[in-house]
């Protein structure tokens, strides 16, 4: 269940208006590898879990992921793009795959090329904020590009030790240990 709260994950302040690089990042909104996909894909894929500490942390990261969506979207708009993007369903969030007739160990082993192109999908999304900060002066939105880097390589290094744990199919502890993990990398968002 998501709560809304008024709040940005980072403070939202454009010294210079610029529709070019806002249409650069309204093209990008909706795409493949877009902080909406990643949301759709984590909240689908924990609805599917059977494993409580697995789809807890699923969604969190689908949580964060929808909170950089509204990020991006306000900078968007705050950069003078008044046009609204295409807002369309992100494609294949699931593997497409019938698990209905699988054992719960199935289903957790299927997770794993799963949570590989999540992975790689954050790694897609660091690159491009990086990518982000050469193309403007502002520095103000540099610090949100770099911020929006620094947590999607936090998921990345997160789900590449769920994946690791999934694998050696590793007791709750362990999957806790890596919830307590992003729990405290958010306490340091400023």
């Amino acid at each position: 269940m998501f709560s809304y709260h008024r709040r940005f994950l980072f403070p939202i302040h454009i010294e210079h208006p610029d529709e070019k690089l806002a249409a650069v990042l309204a093209n990008d909104f909706n795409g493949q590898d877009s902080e909406f996909a990643s949301f759709a894909a984590y909240l689908f894929q924990s609805l599917h879990l059977p494993n409580s500490y697995l789809r807890d942390f699923l969604g969190m990261l689908a949580a964060e992921e929808l909170g950089h969506w509204e990020l991006i979207g306000v900078v968007i708009r705050k950069l003078g793009l008044n046009k609204l993007p295409q807002i369309g369903l992100p494609v294949d969030i699931t593997s497409g795959q019938d698990n209905s007739k699988n054992t719960e160990k199935d289903i957790f082993q299927d997770i794993i090329p799963l949570l590989r192109k999540d992975e790689d999908s954050e790694l897609k999304s660091k690159q491009r904020y990086l990518k982000l900060i050469n193309s403007t002066n502002d520095t103000s939105l540099k610090k949100i590009f770099q911020f929006l880097a620094q947590r999607e390589n936090i998921h990345q290094k997160l789900l590449n030790k769920i994946i690791t744990l999934v694998s050696n199919e590793a007791g709750n502890e362990q999957f806790g240990e890596v919830i307590h993990e992003y729990r405290m990398s958010l306490r340091v968002i400023k």
